[in-house]
């Protein structure tokens, strides 16, 4: 059952793209570059995102829009829900970045949380690629624990 509702949304989402896109000014150069970093064992420990989606006018972009309120959202659920303080790291006109301590370092109920709401992210920008792929890219980065320690 969730797969259909999720297939008619990308689908919903797909003919309101086609429908904005022709209605609008050639798409600014550029595309929202999202990089997950991973330890070597696989596990998420934070993402970085980089730039602009250049899908339509600024306040009017529906791809930074999501995007922003996928990453602001995973941010602020780290820190609440998951007792990261200073999960954010950076965050600049067109750059964010989140990074959480080394998971093997947390209690296991946290080390859960955090998992699941760095996956979430993951998802929600899989999904978002889906329908908008041409102005998101998504990559892993694999890392050493030491790289990513919260300042």
């Amino acid at each position: 059952m969730a797969r259909k509702k999720a297939a008619r949304f990308v689908d919903a989402a797909r003919r309101f793209s086609r429908r904005v896109r022709k209605s609008r000014s050639p798409r600014e150069p550029g595309g929202i570059v999202i990089t997950f970093r991973r330890t070597p064992d696989g596990r998420l420990r934070g993402f970085l995102v980089e730039g602009h989606a250049g899908w339509a006018p600024a306040g009017y972009d529906i791809v930074c829009a999501a995007i922003s309120v996928l990453a602001y959202t995973a941010a602020g659920a780290l820190e609440d829900l998951g007792g990261v303080s200073g999960a954010l790291q950076e965050e600049t006109d067109g750059r964010m970045v989140v990074e959480t301590p080394d998971p093997d370092g947390l209690p296991h109920d946290r080390r859960a949380v955090v998992s699941t709401i760095l996956e979430t992210f993951e998802l929600g920008c899989r999904q978002v690629e889906l329908v908008y792929g041409e102005r998101v890219r998504l990559r892993s980065l694999s890392i050493e624990p030491k790289e990513v320690e919260p300042r």
